[in-house]
């Protein structure tokens, strides 16, 4: 009895064993290192090498790009589907920032942010080895009840000192506005694109950098809900050196119309959204960034259409009527966050402005309290030519004094061959020896 009872608990002792061994065998490809679960959890988890992930190391890491233009990230959709989870763009996204979207390309999750890396709840902090961005990328879908955010990756990159000249302190502008017009309570929204095609994925991030004549859309939209007759007139906007608008400007629209040679109005008076696109430009030597300012109106495009949007001719002829003075009353001013203005071509080689020794044509720059707007260091390929000419003085006066030494030398040794031939001669030379005369007998 004792036997059977001793056989039935080794036996039990064995299976309780077996079941409470998840990682007999490895269940992690790839070198991956086996955990099993606490106890009365039958399940595991993998530690997987830097270049596998997924449950069981068997899938590629995702690929983190810190690039020249923006940083993108590329995610395996098998990252989210291995965990039953819904795949859908929707919900893999920057935590915290929904909006910064994915989009899915070739069975893998795109997502991107772009330089100077202020969107998308992308973290900054200073380093020893310069400035760490950090975020992470987390599928999470938000229902009624509860919000279970799972993170992807966490992903950091870091860049040199250097980048602190296009960076500069952030001072928020507001880029929302809430204003009450004769026909209610509206709020309205600036956001600048790449190009014409206003969607969030030609969406410029917060502070933008762009380049001269590089073109630059502006979009301001009405958040609310409009009714059909109504309708977001731009009644002016400029770009000028101030925050507020104020100081040293140019105009791109005015009085309703184009006001610069490069813009072009988009939409204007006909719907909930006015928007114009025109070149970056650059009026003053000095300037390396700007603010966009617009103000906008809303008006009844139905009872009055000719005083929406640029009709010259027409609004003279209802000069007398008290339309223009009801849009001034029913008008705000908006404003774009600082945009930084840097030569053509820069933006190509991103990287080289920020690491040490970079490109040719780099330049650096202080960086006044605004960010911006400061005079330039002395030119590094100046002071190069200035080491070069240096150089080539000193080379010039060896190569002369190293002539002189030559000189000095083939001269003494002629100097010594002539006075050893002088000597030979003078050896050979007849002498003459002089002989008493004997007296004759």
């Amino acid at each position: 009895m004792i036997g059977l009872r001793l056989g039935l608990w080794l036996l039990l002792g064995l299976e309780a064993s077996v079941i409470a061994s998840p990682c007999e065998p490895n269940p992690c490809a790839n070198g991956g290192e086996c955990l099993a679960r606490p106890s009365g959890n039958q399940g595991f988890s993998c530690i997987c090498p830097e270049a596998f992930a997924g449950i069981h190391c068997d899938l590629p890491f995702p690929k983190i790009n810190c690039g020249n233009l923006s940083i993108e990230i590329l995610i395996d959709e098998r990252v989210v589907t291995e965990q039953d989870l819904e795949d859908d763009t929707r919900f893999v996204h920057f935590k915290g920032a929904p909006s910064c979207l994915s989009v899915k390309r070739n069975g893998q999750y795109h997502l991107k942010v772009d330089a100077p890396f202020t969107d998308c709840g992308v973290q900054l902090k200073r380093d020893t080895g310069g400035y760490l961005f950090s975020q992470q990328i987390v599928w999470n879908k938000i229902d009624e009840v509860v919000e279970r955010p799972l993170v992807l990756v966490d992903f950091r990159c870091n860049y040199t000192d250097r980048y602190a000249v296009m960076l500069g302190p952030v001072v928020p502008t507001v880029t929302t506005v809430d204003f009450d017009t004769s026909y209610g309570r509206f709020t309205v929204r600036m956001d600048l694109h790449k190009n014409r095609s206003f969607t969030g994925l030609t969406r410029l991030n917060t502070r933008p950098v762009i380049a001269i004549q590089q073109e630059v859309c502006v979009q301001q939209n009405l958040v609310n809900v409009m009714p059909k007759d109504l309708a977001l007139t731009m009644l002016r906007c400029w770009a000028s050196v101030n925050r507020n608008g104020s100081g040293e400007y140019h105009n791109l629209v005015n009085n309703k119309c184009v006001d610069d040679p490069t813009t072009v109005i988009v939409a204007n008076g006909n719907e909930s959204a006015a928007r114009f696109c025109f070149k970056m430009f650059k009026w003053k030597q000095s300037m390396d960034a700007v603010y966009l300012h617009c103000y906008v109106s809303v008006c009844n495009k139905t009872a009055h259409p000719e005083f929406c949007s640029c009709e010259r001719r027409r609004q003279k002829r209802f000069a007398g009527l008290d339309i223009k003075a009801r849009l001034e009353e029913d008008s705000t001013m908006i404003s774009s966050d600082v945009i930084r203005i840097v030569e053509p071509g820069f933006l190509d080689d991103w990287l080289s402005f920020l690491r040490p020794g970079g490109g040719a044509n780099e330049r650096q720059y202080d960086v006044d309290q605004d960010g911006f707007n400061a005079d330039p260091l002395p030119d590094q390929s100046e002071s190069n030519s200035t080491v070069l000419i240096v150089v080539g003085v000193v080379l010039v006066a060896a190569v002369i004094m190293l002539g002189v030494v030559v000189a000095v030398y083939i001269n003494c040794r002629r100097s010594n061959q002539r006075r050893k031939k002088r000597s030979a001669r003078a050896k050979i030379q007849p002498t003459h020896s002089t002989h008493s005369q004997l007296p004759l007998a």
